[in-house]
């Protein structure tokens, strides 16, 4: 992923603007991506109304199920679009299986009501991790995304809305000569061509509202994965970069030199000598200014207050007001056992849930803190996009990291020690490192430990890897001998 062609602004938004760029971004690509997304529902569509003809119901149920086959393209071309490519038709007619496909099953049975599916489908389909990977990238992720949820919430509404107008609008464009189509007809019928016509305006609702669903969440994913991994920080240190090294090395210095001599010529002012101000004079002001009539205003204020009830015979109440107020406080009855019915039953939710998570817990309740009973998690293969499986590093890592450093290849070399630390840390000292941890979240996991006591060599090796990768400054060959030195003390044999 190069973020020198990224054709967005990264800074630093809250999730709300991080919304609001999805919605720019979506308005920019709109009859692309609405098109896009028609060429995946259509076909569907009219399979299932052929398959289901008389039960029109059920077409319009199977549609809205399979959103998650629709959906993907969209994120698909916009994760392209967004570094300056731009797919064809037929260019994306030949990713379309490959981009779908990936946990499709799941993203149609258990997933489907998740709140957050658009911010949480770049994880499997972007990142292409599954299973609990893609939950600890998640739970690192979604970390005070809350809207997320609110969009799932308002792309709903949005879509009822639309259908309704979709509905009224073929209602006024019928003239009332013909008088054969009606609102209350459109809207309380159980089959003809009113229902489907309600299912054409639910298809057409939600393609209208899908392209800003999908850029919406993409767009929140970005800006999260920006805040996590300084996308922003990086993009202005290379541009910063490509500045410095276009200007003309001469420049500098002839504007330090004017500099200088502008201010050896130029004569200077005296110096003008602090005093305390008279406290008299200071006091009268203050006087002054509170004699105005904003410091000195007085206001009253009436009120109404509750004194109890009066001495009034309940005849003297008119029959129609007495039945309204019966009326009132029997609803107000109604709706407090409605609410007593639903506090008890949300109390007996949260309870059945909290004793499922116990019953999930099979150490309960602090056998994890003994020696030897901990609950072994699942080790992780990648840390911050580097492979640290066993298999995939040298026997002799030092060895191989000094034939590197020889060959001047001294990237390759500090990659090497910085992949293969990581390997030991995970899979010989069982540090409990979080799959999706930063190299910041790793050092401190690192210096937080008390199974390993070497925390200050991997700083330096965290902050040589952190330069490199990051700043483009690679350490001097002393500084990567004296690293290889070290690495061989700390993680040897």
């Amino acid at each position: 992923m190069d973020l020198s062609r990224i054709t967005i602004n990264l800074r630093p938004r809250t999730p709300w603007e991080g919304a609001d760029l999805g919605f720019a971004l979506a308005r920019s690509e709109f009859l692309r991506l609405w098109l896009l997304w028609l060429a995946s529902a259509l076909p569907l569509y009219l399979v299932v109304a052929m398959l289901f003809f008389s039960e029109p119901m059920l077409v319009a149920l199977l549609t809205w199920w399979f959103k998650p086959l629709y959906e993907p393209p969209l994120l698909f071309w916009l994760s392209r679009r967004i570094f300056g490519e731009r797919l064809g038709f037929s260019e994306m007619r030949q990713h379309w299986w490959r981009v779908v496909r990936p946990q499709l099953f799941a993203n149609l049975t258990w997933r489907r009501f998740g709140t957050a599916r658009s911010f949480n489908m770049p994880v499997a389909l972007l990142e292409g991790l599954k299973g609990s990977e893609r939950r600890e990238r998640i739970s690192v992720l979604g970390r005070g995304q809350h809207v997320t949820g609110w969009l799932t919430f308002f792309g709903i509404n949005f879509e009822i809305l639309l259908e309704l107008s979709f509905l009224v609008f073929l209602v006024m464009l019928i003239p009332s000569e013909l008088n054969w189509l009606e609102m209350d007809s459109l809207v309380t019928s159980g089959g003809g061509i009113e229902l489907w016509l309600q299912h054409i305006g639910n298809l057409l609702a939600m393609s209208l509202i899908a392209p800003f669903y999908v850029a919406g969440g993409f767009a929140i994913y970005l800006t999260r994965r920006s805040e996590l991994e300084g996308w922003d920080i990086e993009i202005g240190f290379k541009r910063l970069a490509e500045r410095v090294e276009g200007k003309h090395p001469s420049s500098s210095l002839v504007a330090g030199l004017l500099l200088m001599t502008v201010g050896f010529v130029l004569p200077g002012e005296p110096p003008i000598a602090a005093g305390l101000p008279d406290r008299d004079a200071v006091q009268q002001s203050i006087q002054e200014v509170l004699k105005d009539d904003v410091f000195g205003k007085r206001e009253m204020r009436d009120s109404w207050e509750y004194v109890g009830d009066t001495d009034e015979s309940a005849e003297d109440v008119p029959w129609l007001l007495q039945w309204l107020i019966d009326l009132f406080e029997g609803y107000t009855r109604g709706m407090a056992t409605v609410g007593e019915f639903l506090l008890w039953l949300g109390a007996g939710l949260i309870i059945a849930f909290l004793l499922y998570r116990v019953s999930r817990m099979r150490d309960w309740p602090n056998l994890n803190k003994l020696p030897g009973l901990r609950r072994r998690q699942p080790l992780p293969v990648t840390l911050s996009g580097l492979d640290i499986r066993a298999e995939s590093l040298p026997e002799d890592l030092v060895r191989q990291a000094e034939i590197l450093l020889l060959a001047g290849e001294a990237r390759a070399a500090l990659s090497l020690l910085y992949r293969g630390a990581l390997s030991v840390l995970v899979f010989r000292f069982r540090l409990q490192i979080n799959i999706g941890a930063t190299e910041g979240e790793c050092l401190l996991q690192v210096e937080s430990s008390q199974d390993f006591s070497s925390a200050a060599f991997f700083r330096r090796l965290t902050a040589a890897w952190q330069g490199m990768a990051y700043g483009h400054r690679l350490p001097s060959t002393g500084e990567l001998e004296a690293l290889c030195q070290d690495w061989d003390r700390v993680f040897g044999e």
